[in-house]
């Protein structure tokens, strides 16, 4: 399961901060220190099962304290945290054990509150309603086998003459049982005892009638336990929900590597020696097993183990070459780092970022394989003493381990936050008037400047660590760059209106769609950067370009639709009907001849193939015939695709008109 959302109500800082939304493998918090960072990874840390709320835990800007101590309200009535988790794939067949009503959902909403209790809530799925059947099931199972008992009992009695005296007292006794209600006894154990008492104590019985007395007393001993959990609410629907849903490990500070260790005493604590057991685990080095081998096997071992955790670490650290040594040696585990210039060291004695990284690497690959498996990993403020590069090491670490755990981490640093995905940033501010903590998932619309404390803690400007021109044309995918690079070089050599990249003044930037416009435009806008953006002319450009300009008070003049450029003005369009299409359909037969051939049993297709002649059509053309990624033209692919026959085709003049049209529009709004 993955965190969907969250809603954290009256902890700490944080009075309510709304429906929060996650991205499904890493989240980054950002914002000035005292906002509630911390708190936010603390409420979502309480959610575990062994966290148990106290006073202090309370929100000290809500009335929810006064009111439990004036008994307004009782702790079973204060929410906490709310997580909506999504359910995964490898998710379905546990719920499926669970019960098979569960194998259809998609979202689980679980709510703990403030007396330490749950609440699940599932769409469709009334969970008291189970719970009930689930509960008349073993009743009934129960029923049928007092039934079975006493036609055993009846068979005995008919076998064995003396028992048949008996038949009136143990119907009697049976007739107790079956109509025994667990829900309306506080003494069950004590109920249980005196059934056992008057079963045993039945007249007449042999052998073979004590045996069968004692294998039934040892079945309702098995219900009485049954009965005892659904009672206590262990075993329920509900906790056996909890039990599947991930664990929430929060990291302030990493237990850094031991350089020596006696053996023995690292066997009988592996515990107290974490790190070190990591490392074992990960180089595949089995200590009890090699303390008693020969001196050449170990040195095996040994060497082999070290090149695997080496070849791991070099694998994520690119500051430089290392190479991780482990030892046993006169009874001890010995770890020592080699560097590039031969220069042995223990771990303690690098770099206070290199131990950090080291240890962060080795609890955290060996954890995703084991301890953190099913766990959303909360990290505050990582990598702190790293330095800047290592910083992306560490961001690269992260990206390998979100494939298997859901992060969530706390920073000032802009080497932890990746441009191509600013829609993972989160901004956490503490707003005046007693409201707390915040959460703006919309950065580029925060009430203030949300790259603040980024500047404050580390003076760099966002345009000195995200962008390195001081003019940018903002596009919405790669195949734009790609295509309007290649066309502004045909237009320099043709002594076209061009925009000029070789200067490094200006920069085209790819954002990855449209939706990622205003990201990038506010970043810009605030950091008093010129640019411009260049929108498809279709009904997700023309939303964005409202958006732009109603929402965030992006200027029109900095807004570019296509249609303005094609012969069509108003009507749909993209930066592929700027091309001929003739040579953009060429284009698209290189890129496609395998499958083409593979799919429609042809190497190209012809315009006449085309219900018309143009991008659209060809788009159209795809969809129809299933060819590509659901149908859907690789625009990169055709791209890159273009640009090798660029070079040997001809562009007619009135095809060229529009680039220059183009180009020279670009350059208008960066006022060139």
């Amino acid at each position: 399961m993955r965190i969907k959302k969250f809603i954290i109500q009256d902890f700490r800082s944080i009075k309510n901060s709304g429906e929060v939304n996650l991205e499904p493998e890493i989240t980054v918090l950002i914002g000035k220190n005292e906002s509630g960072k911390t708190n936010i990874l603390k409420a979502l840390e309480s959610f575990n099962g062994d966290y148990e709320y106290t006073d202090s835990d309370l929100c000290i800007y809500s009335a929810t304290k006064k009111k439990l101590e004036s008994g307004e309200i009782e702790k079973e009535d204060v929410p906490i945290i709310t997580i909506w988790f999504e359910i995964e794939k490898e998710d379905k067949e546990k719920l499926k054990e669970i019960h098979s009503q569960l194998t259809k959902i998609n979202t689980i909403k679980i709510t703990k509150f403030f007396d330490n209790t749950y609440e699940v809530e599932i769409d469709n799925v009334d969970l008291e309603k189970i719970e009930e059947e689930s509960f008349n099931k073993i009743a009934i199972d129960f029923k049928n086998e007092i039934t079975a008992f006493k036609e055993k009992l009846d068979s005995h009695a008919q076998r064995y003459s003396p028992f048949s005296s008996a038949k009136q007292q143990y119907e009697q006794i049976l007739s107790q049982i079956e109509s025994y209600s667990p829900q309306e006894d506080p003494n069950i154990d004590t109920t249980f005892s005196s059934f056992y008492t008057q079963l045993r104590s039945l007249p007449n019985q042999d052998t073979y009638i004590q045996n069968d007395i004692e294998s039934f007393i040892k079945k309702l001993d098995q219900y009485k336990l049954e009965f005892k959990k659904i009672l206590a609410g262990e075993d329920s629907i509900i906790d056996k929900i909890l039990k599947i849903t991930p664990q929430f490990i929060y990291f302030n500070t990493m237990e850094e590597l031991t350089d020596t260790v006696r053996i023995d005493e690292f066997l009988e604590e592996r515990e107290k020696y974490k790190t070190l057991n990591n490392l074992l685990k990960l180089a595949g080095l089995d200590v009890e097993r090699l303390k008693d081998v020969d001196h050449y096997e170990r040195l095996a071992a040994e060497s082999e183990a070290s090149a695997t955790i080496t070849g791991y670490i070099n694998e994520s650290w690119k500051q430089e070459k290392v190479n991780i040594k482990l030892r046993l040696d006169s009874g001890e585990i010995i770890v020592y780092i080699e560097d590039e210039v031969g220069a042995l060291d223990p771990p303690t004695r690098r770099s206070q970022g290199f131990q950090w990284f080291l240890s962060f690497y080795i609890n955290f690959t060996a954890g995703s394989k084991g301890e953190l498996k099913n766990t959303v990993i909360l990290l505050d403020d990582p990598g702190v003493y790293l330095h800047p590069s290592g910083q992306r090491d560490l961001l690269n670490t992260l990206e390998k381990i979100s494939k298997h755990n859901q992060i969530i981490f706390t920073t000032h640093s802009p080497f932890l936050i990746d441009r191509k995905n600013l829609q993972r940033v989160r901004i956490v501010s503490k707003e005046k008037d007693r409201i707390g903590t915040k959460i703006e998932e919309k950065f580029y619309i925060s009430k203030y400047d949300a790259l603040e404390p980024i500047r404050a803690s580390i003076g760099m400007t966002i345009g000195d660590s995200l962008f390195t021109t001081k003019k940018n044309i903002l596009v919405e995918g790669f195949s734009d760059f790609l295509i309007l690079e290649a066309f502004s070089k045909i237009c320099k050599e043709e002594g076209l209106n061009h925009i000029e990249l070789d200067n490094r003044e200006i920069s085209i930037i790819p954002v990855g769609g449209a939706e990622k416009m205003p990201y990038f435009s506010t970043l810009l806008s605030k950091e008093n950067l010129n640019f411009v953006v260049l929108l498809d002319h279709d009904s997700e450009g023309r939303k964005i370009k409202k958006e732009l300009i109603e929402k965030f008070e992006i200027e029109e003049n900095l807004i570019l639709t296509l249609d303005k450029i094609t012969e069509n003005p108003g009507e749909d369009a993209e930066i592929e009907d700027l091309i001929d299409f003739e040579l953009y359909l060429q284009a698209v037969n290189i890129a496609y001849k395998k499958i083409f051939k593979e799919k429609l049993n042809k190497e190209k297709i012809e315009a006449s193939d085309l219900e018309r002649p143009n991008f659209s059509g060809l788009k159209k053309y795809f969809r129809k015939k299933k060819i590509g990624q659901s149908g859907k033209i690789d625009k990169i692919k055709v791209a890159k695709a273009l640009i090798s026959i660029l070079p040997e085709t001809e562009i007619n003049k009135q095809n060229l008109s529009k680039w220059d049209s183009l180009f020279n529009s670009l350059k208008q709004a960066l006022q060139l």
